[in-house]
């Protein structure tokens, strides 16, 4: 079943009887319609200093705002006025500036009693219009309110007239005598003698340990040891560099000394020069000439 507002169907309207087409059509769209239907019985629809009364406003979320009024024919059937309406009315309160998209709008009058299928009719008539391309699907909770108007949507939300939103302020200088002492925050008020004391119980907070990441544990002790290792190192070099300067031979810093008598090194022996022998002279013969040769000489 289909969710209409009001609940029950009125017997009146402004002193006079409800057409029984009206009460007709107000059963059969609660009863035939499934519940993802929204109806609003004899909406008021304000546009600007115009106000139009329809008789059945339907909200759907998939399927868009379908009008519904009863035939009459002694007036003209004007769908586009009422769509128009509705439209001018949806930018006023700011529906269209809230939900960007199209919203599929259609309009139609009929005679209950002409017509078998209510669901077939409304899925016709917004096969021929526009698709509505509304993503956000809450729309229908946040127009439906503002078209009741009489405390009957949805718990919880608080409806306001169609023609504007309202809107909140903060209080200005002159409106602080409006605020009666009453509404003044205060101390706690003494407690009266024949007031029974009541012990406020009392809630131990645990501290509470803050974790710290994995990285930071490990990082912090490896940075230390480096110090530690950088340290201990620098120590040990000057250390060092301290006991080779104090403790080293007297002599090597004190330059060369003349008690210092040099090393003295192997000499190789001395080599034998030839001696020459003595020359021999030639001897002479009587009739013997003298040989060209020169005379051998023995070593």
């Amino acid at each position: 079943m289909a969710r209409i507002f009001p609940t029950v169907c009125p017997v009146t309207r402004a002193g006079a009887p409800l057409a029984t087409a009206e009460r007709e059509l107000f059963d059969r769209l609660a009863r035939d319609l499934d519940a993802g239907w929204q109806i609003i019985h004899d909406c008021e629809v304000r546009a600007g200093s115009e106000v139009i009364s329809i008789a059945f406003v339907l909200l759907h979320r998939d399927y868009g705002i379908a009008l519904l009024d009863i035939a009459d024919p002694r007036l003209v059937d004007d769908p586009d006025l009422a769509i128009a309406a509705v439209r001018a009315m949806l930018e006023e309160i700011g529906f269209t500036r809230r939900y960007r998209g199209h919203i599929a709008l259609v309009a139609r009058t009929i005679l209950p009693a002409a017509v078998s299928d209510l669901a077939a009719l409304l899925s016709a008539c917004f096969a021929a219009a526009p698709a509505s391309a509304i993503a956000d699907p809450t729309w229908v909770d946040w127009l439906l309110p503002r078209l009741v108007g009489t405390g009957e949507a949805t718990p919880g939300v608080r409806p306001i007239g169609a023609a504007a939103e309202l809107g909140l302020r903060a209080p200005t200088q002159d409106e602080s005598w409006r605020i009666s002492p009453g509404d003044q925050p205060s101390a706690r008020a003494p407690r009266r003698d024949d007031e029974p004391e009541t012990a406020v119980p009392r809630v131990r907070i645990a501290p509470e340990r803050i974790p710290v990441s994995r990285v930071a544990q490990i990082r912090s002790p490896l940075w230390a040891g480096m110090a530690l290792a950088v340290l201990v190192v620098s120590v040990v070099l000057v250390g060092m560099a301290v006991l080779s300067h104090g403790n080293g031979p007297p002599g090597l810093h004190a330059g060369p000394s003349a008690s210092l008598s040099p090393i003295p090194t192997a000499q190789s022996p001395p080599v034998a020069e030839p001696v020459p022998s003595p020359a021999v002279p030639p001897s002479t013969q009587p009739g013997t000439a003298p040989s060209s040769n020169p005379p051998a000489t023995t070593q």
